[in-house]
């Protein structure tokens, strides 16, 4: 007994010096301890709550249309004046009742889980929202790709709880309440890749956060004390269990009365029927017609060093060149061509506005979609942007045959040009080139009959007349040179984020003047 005694002496002693430690910077000195506090105080600032969490990056057709979302987590940025007032009362009433009054810690909830570290008792929680927050803001966004990191995060242990509660101090020593409250409501996990209020307002209630009802709020701030527990779907009579329970500290803390929170208890979890409603985080969930230019812009940006990583986390608007009117047209044409089901086959087709800097492209399509689904004709490789062809251009190069022998005036369209069933071409090292016609033509053939596909010998026939150089000029020209390859232009709209009274805002830029990043072929 007497050792028990001493035991729990020296307990209350060593949590008494570890509170003082807390709320006195002085008091931890240079120590290991005060070290590693320290560190992770400055990771966990206002700025850095603005600047670093993860936002959703979309892509956009020309006209500002949304193409894709591309995203690691599903969030979508709530300022602090959108939140809405019971879900204030919510998560303040079932989380944290004296959070308006405390300084980011409950001293006597600390003293006690120290108190039960030291002496071997249950593990006890006791934190705040504040401690939460810093909690989930390490998890979730420093360390997010650092899974032993995350263990330390979680780690049950006094250095843990010590650092956690420091950066909860100087949290709220530095930052308004309502920021605090705006933070964690973005930061805080819900199941689903679903990470703040305003992303699980829409993906379970299909509703912007500011136009949740009182049981939505209720069952949102249920949720955050163990998503998967209390999700919903998985679990549907214990998420309405929960969600009374907050209806119930909402009454017991005077944020609704009696008849209100019934009321509310009365109804049905009311959350979308077919599960969460989170966009495809790829270009996989792009249109059909889509698909293959969001990948080739993203392949574009991250050939210019901007990472996946940085593209998937950065809440980017990324505004590329498609033209949804000629994307369209040029589907419907390959499908028409080739079904989009039609095994072993793939039908490609790129559209380009040839320019003298840079050549928009306007679609890239193919009968076949972007996605994994094989047996739905999907492809999950770019086979417009990548394929590597080891046949050539074959008759694509007659458009700058003819054009090149238009305009030098050595031929017209009824001027008589030789059509060999073959002909040999001389290669280095002695070699020769042999080009055979398809068909049966006339020979010679006029320059307008030869010009369709299939009579490959013919635009060969004008260029051993004139020469190769009027042809490569018409095709660099038009932007098809091995040096001057077509490019999607991508202007990269970064969400300016910045500080107002503490809080994350987020908004896109627009137009020439605020471009900060463009990927643009040259």
């Amino acid at each position: 007994m007497r050792r028990g005694v001493l035991r729990l002496a020296g307990g209350i002693v060593l949590a008494g010096v570890l509170l003082a430690a807390l709320l006195s910077p002085v008091v931890l000195g240079g120590g290991f301890v005060a070290g590693k506090v320290a560190a992770s105080a400055a990771q966990i600032s206002p700025a850095s709550l603005a600047g670093q969490t993860p936002l959703v990056t979309t892509v956009t057709d020309r006209n500002g249309t949304l193409i894709a979302t591309i995203f690691d987590q599903y969030r979508l940025p709530l300022p602090a004046e959108q939140v809405p007032d019971t879900l204030k009362a919510a998560i303040v009433s079932v989380e944290d009742r004296h959070f308006y009054t405390e300084h980011g810690i409950d001293p006597a909830a600390v003293v006690r889980a120290l108190l039960n570290d030291v002496g071997g008792g249950p593990t006890e929680g006791g934190s705040t929202i504040t401690q939460q927050l810093v909690k989930n803001y390490l998890i979730d966004v420093v360390d997010r790709n650092d899974p032993a990191a995350q263990q330390a995060d979680r780690a049950d242990t006094i250095t843990r709880k010590l650092r956690e509660a420091r950066s909860a101090v100087e949290l709220d020593r530095t930052t308004a309440k309502p920021d605090i409250l705006a933070s964690y409501l973005n930061v805080v996990e819900f199941t689903g890749r679903v990470y703040g209020a305003a992303a699980a307002a829409q993906a379970y209630f299909g509703v912007p956060v500011p136009n949740l009802n009182l049981q939505q709020a209720a069952l949102l701030a249920g949720m955050v004390n163990n998503p998967t527990l209390f999700d919903p779907y998985g679990h549907p009579d214990a998420a309405l269990k929960r969600r009374d329970q907050v209806l119930d500290a909402m009454v017991a803390t005077g944020s609704i009365d009696e008849s209100t929170g019934a009321a509310a208890k009365k109804t049905p979890l009311g959350v979308l029927p077919d599960g969460p409603d989170v966009p495809s985080s790829t270009c996989a969930g792009a249109a059909p017609d889509a698909g293959f230019l969001c990948q080739y812009a993203l392949s574009y940006l991250a050939a210019s060093g901007l990472s996946a990583d940085r593209i998937a986390t950065g809440g980017y608007t990324i505004r590329t060149t498609l033209d949804p009117v000629v994307s369209a047209a040029a589907k419907d044409a390959v499908v028409a061509n080739v079904p989009t089901a039609q095994d072993g086959v793939a039908n490609t087709f790129a559209v380009i506005t040839p320019g003298s800097d840079r050549h928009e492209v306007l679609a890239m399509v193919a009968n076949r979609n972007l996605g994994t689904d094989a047996r739905a004709g999907e492809t999950s490789g770019n086979i417009v942007a990548d394929v590597s062809d080891p046949f050539g251009a074959g008759s694509v190069f007659k458009i700058f045959t003819a054009a090149a022998a238009l305009s030098s005036g050595d031929a017209r369209l009824d001027t008589l040009l030789p059509n060999p069933a073959s002909s040999c071409f001389a290669l280095s090292g002695g070699r020769c080139h042999t080009v055979h016609n398809d068909g049966h033509y006339p020979d010679p053939i006029t320059l307008a009959d030869g010009s369709p596909p299939r009579r490959t010998p013919l635009s060969w026939g004008w260029r051993r007349r004139s020469g190769c150089l009027p042809c490569w000029t018409w095709r660099n020209g038009w932007g098809c040179g091995r040096r001057s390859r077509p490019m999607t232009r991508a202007a990269l709209l970064p969400r300016r984020r910045t500080i107002r009274n503490g809080t994350s805002r987020s908004r896109s830029t627009s137009g020439t003047s605020r471009r900060s990043r463009w990927a643009t072929a040259r």
